[in-house]
């Protein structure tokens, strides 16, 4: 049987070293892995640790997805393309705020009641 001295082992990659030395004292692992989920709990947590460490523990996965605006056009006889629909008109810079009337200001504490 080939035996690995400790120079022959990959030491800056963990998971083909985990896999080495399961392939080498895979017989002892497997009998001790045996006697640790005898019990109950041995088991749960056996199970625990081995589902985390091959698939990962559960964490949130968001992907990010670009919306794309839409264009629309037409394609002429000669090959011309011509937007299907109208430009978007621009509106101004947005609401305007309006004079405040008296009443409103003192509501809002803005001026002091004149009595």
């Amino acid at each position: 049987m080939f035996r690995r001295t400790e120079d022959q082992l990959p030491r800056g990659n963990g998971t083909l070293m985990l896999k080495i030395a399961f392939h080498d004292y895979r017989d002892r692992i497997y009998r001790s892995v045996g006697k640790l989920v005898d019990t109950p709990r041995g088991a749960l947590l056996f199970l625990q640790e081995y589902i985390d460490r091959t698939e990962g523990r559960p964490t949130k996965k968001i992907e990010k997805t670009v919306r794309r605006a839409a264009t629309f056009v037409f394609t002429t006889k000669d090959g011309a393309e011509v937007p299907a629909l109208p430009a978007p008109q621009k509106v101004g810079g947005g609401a305007t705020p309006s004079a405040v009337s008296a009443e409103d200001q003192a509501i809002l504490g803005l001026e002091p009641l004149r009595l």
